[in-house]
């Protein structure tokens, strides 16, 4: 092993043993100070999610209106807040198809994991998850100025006790204002019973009803 003698000869004898190391590592760190490492490490972060079942819409229109909700009617600029309306569910409960159970059991295991904030779909559907016990009646969630600005659109079914209740909602004619219906059906929406953020649906409730409103098709406001 070769002798050293001062710090020069260290210096030189460390670079010719470690010097892919050393390049190695100020290459790592210079890449760690291009890069914006808190982004990357940043997730994004849910504030709304929608379920449209049976959509007669394609996933770029939803996607259109959740930025209208977001940037226009919320006036919600940061780019870390996430809204979703999912259009990608399809099913019947009314048909025994073997391919739905599929979609029925997705359905199911992301309004048990608390992931669906709204839903809409035809009168069928939400009857059938109404009288299971699976949306909020919406007379007990809004306050008295939301009930008296929906109650005439409001759709009742019977719970899992039997009990008529106000679990939906009509959406028919913002579907015929953005031509988007696809039947006769009408549109309803509901609240799932365990969404935690109901506060929210309500305020995509007033944006429907605001869009309503400058077609001149309610007198909601």
């Amino acid at each position: 092993m070769k002798k050293i003698h001062n710090i020069k000869e260290a210096g030189i004898h460390f670079w010719d043993y470690y010097k892919i190391h050393v390049i190695s590592i100020i290459g790592f760190i210079i890449m760690i100070l291009l890069l914006d490492f808190p982004a990357l490490l940043t997730k994004p972060e849910t504030k709304w999610n929608g379920t449209l079942i049976n959509s007669p819409i394609k996933q770029e229109e939803a996607d259109g209106w959740m930025k209208d909700f977001k940037e226009n009617y919320l006036k919600d600029f940061n780019e870390n807040h996430e809204y979703r309306f999912d259009t990608s569910i399809s099913f019947s409960t009314s048909e025994e198809v073997y391919t739905d159970y599929d979609q029925m059991g997705k359905f199911t295991a992301l309004i048990a994991g608390h992931e669906i904030d709204f839903v809409i779909s035809d009168k069928e559907t939400i009857q059938h998850y109404a009288e299971l016990g699976g949306f909020i009646d919406l007379k007990k969630m809004l306050d008295e100025e939301d009930i008296e600005n929906w109650k005439a659109e409001f759709i009742y079914f019977k719970n899992n006790e039997k009990e008529m209740s106000a679990f939906g909602v009509d959406l028919t004619e913002f579907f015929l204002i953005n031509k988007t219906k696809a039947s006769d059906s009408p549109v309803i929406g509901a609240i799932p019973i365990n969404s935690e953020r109901k506060e929210m649906t309500v305020e995509f409730l007033m944006y429907l009803a605001a869009m309503e409103y400058k077609e001149g098709r309610t007198t909601r406001k």
